[in-house]
């Protein structure tokens, strides 16, 4: 175990599929903690609902996906447009209207932030970065 690095912000990249096949996001890795902190203040802000499982509370799946992509999310890369702009500039706002439209792409992402073991493998699937 390098020691150097254990505070290292970790980061990957995972493929989506469905709507946003060709498409790449590098997310980085949250803690519990983090993640924990994340839920509280979906909470808080009435976007998830109190208690175990914590569901989307009714009419806030937008606003979730959003804020999902803000913490998770870091860029994007691969065919994205947007309009006639070629190779569309990552922002959560974006990143979250694609998770609102695709459910895969909103799993594959939520999987692979949880995938805490990928993130600090040394085969290579953690970002070098």
């Amino acid at each position: 175990m390098d020691l150097s690095s254990i505070r290292k912000e970790r980061r990957r990249w995972v493929e989506l599929s469905g709507l946003a096949a060709g498409v790449e996001v590098e997310i980085r890795h949250v803690s519990p903690k983090d993640h924990e902190r994340f839920r509280e203040k979906m909470i808080r802000e009435g976007i998830l609902k109190k208690g175990e499982g914590s569901q989307i509370a009714a009419g806030r799946f937008g606003d979730f996906c959003r804020e999902f992509a803000r913490a998770y999310v870091t860029a994007w890369r691969g065919d994205i447009k947007l309009g006639d702009q070629e190779n569309a500039e990552y922002s959560p706002e974006l990143m979250g209207t694609v998770f609102e439209a695709s459910a895969a792409a909103l799993t594959a992402v939520t999987e692979a932030a949880r995938d805490e073991a990928a993130f600090f493998s040394e085969s290579g699937s953690a970002s070098p970065d």
